[in-house]
């Protein structure tokens, strides 16, 4: 997927970096859904197995419209619909979401980065299914950690329990409770005052990348203000 980045684009990257460090402050902006990245189809229920529905485990590919900024991330709200049409959003931190919302970022933040560069294929599809499902049970779950039982709880697409090899990389992200912010994409309500379309979660740039990116737009604005 080709990443469009201006450098408009760099400065809000760098705004938000700093937004989210310092507790999450929502903005508006129009998010649209690209497609399916790499990941697999699983039977949830969100309503303590009372039915099960199927749906795609995996990323995202997302663009912020105004800025054509692509990115992959993954779904923080199973049960609405995702619109191929741009949509409004509240963008902001997953401490937006409370303790769950943190421990869901922290997730994401460490291990979506490391997934989005493997090689198309099992492996990745594997693990970003694997991130997904974690991220659902701990969101949507009462008492996360169990994806049989509960109010949240996962099949395979036919209805019966996943494999062990799956079932071991969804309990392998959910035994590492830390606690981070991530980018969230809160989908705007409608009249009924349900979503509009499904919420993202999106790692943030690590400090690596984000002094990085300070360093490249800094040295752009003197290039700028020595030709003026």
């Amino acid at each position: 997927m080709k990443t469009l980045v201006s450098f408009n684009t760099l400065s809000r990257v760098a705004v938000v970096g700093g937004v989210l460090a310092a507790g999450s402050q929502a903005m508006a902006i129009d998010l649209q859904f690209l497609g399916s990245g790499q990941g697999r189809t699983l039977a949830i229920s969100t309503n303590s197995g009372g039915s099960f529905k199927n749906v795609f485990g995996g990323e995202l590919q997302m663009k912020e419209v105004a800025s054509n900024l692509s990115f992959l991330g993954f779904c923080s709200d199973p049960v609405t619909t995702m619109s191929s049409s741009a949509y409004g959003t509240s963008f902001g931190g997953s401490d937006l979401l409370g303790s769950k919302g943190l421990r869901a970022g922290y997730l994401v933040n460490k291990y979506a980065p490391s997934i989005f560069s493997l090689p198309a294929g099992n492996a990745r599809k594997d693990q970003a299914f694997a991130l997904q499902v974690a991220v659902w049970e701990i969101l949507l779950d009462n008492s996360p950690n169990d994806i049989t039982n509960g109010t949240f709880r996962a099949k395979d697409e036919s209805g019966n329990a996943l494999s062990s090899g799956l079932t071991s990389l969804i309990n392998g992200y959910l035994s590492d409770n830390g606690s981070g912010v991530a980018k969230y994409y809160q989908s705007n309500l409608g009249s009924n005052g349900k979503p509009l379309s499904q919420g993202v979660l999106a790692p943030v740039p690590e400090p690596a990348t984000m002094l990085a990116l300070g360093a490249g737009l800094a040295a752009f604005a003197r290039k700028r203000r020595n030709k003026k």
